[in-house]
């Protein structure tokens, strides 16, 4: 009896374990989509320091071909200058998300940039987003252009 018993409490809590990490990775989801949204649209609206309030203080932004760009500030000016260069769309699509434990998760995605006047420009990103008074906030950005 004893020996039925391990493999049928080893299933439940292994059903437990996925269907409440199914949850909360659903809900991850959706909180990262509405962030990437919101970034989205405050670059269409050209509010550069409303892209700047989305990350952390101490944040670090890694362009491509470009220096290494340190704080909030630093970060709000990078965008700024983006914007005056004249980009009039961008999509942001996540391809993997990963769950760090406490208050970090790692996003992989594809994005594509419309400039005014040039053709599209696509490439992959990799942020760590970090939860800060509830809300997430990009910590770490890198992107780069595809092949």
């Amino acid at each position: 009896m004893r020996n039925m018993l391990w493999p049928a409490m080893a299933a439940g809590l292994w059903m437990s374990m996925t269907s409440s990490s199914s949850a909360g990775d659903a809900t991850l989801r959706a909180q990262v989509d509405e962030a990437n949204a919101r970034l989205v649209a405050l670059q269409k609206q050209g509010n550069a320091a409303g892209m700047g309030d989305m990350y952390t203080e101490d944040a670090v932004l890694l362009p491509e071909g470009g220096s290494r760009i340190e704080g909030r500030e630093a970060i709000e000016a990078f965008w700024a200058e983006a914007i005056g260069s004249g980009v009039e769309d961008v999509q942001l699509t996540t391809e993997d998300l990963v769950p760090l434990g406490g208050d970090l998760v790692y996003e992989i995605g594809h994005y594509t940039t419309t400039p005014a006047d040039a053709p599209p420009v696509s490439g992959y990103y990799l942020v760590l987003w970090k939860r800060v008074g509830g809300a997430l906030k990009l910590h770490v950005d890198i992107f780069n252009k595809g092949a």
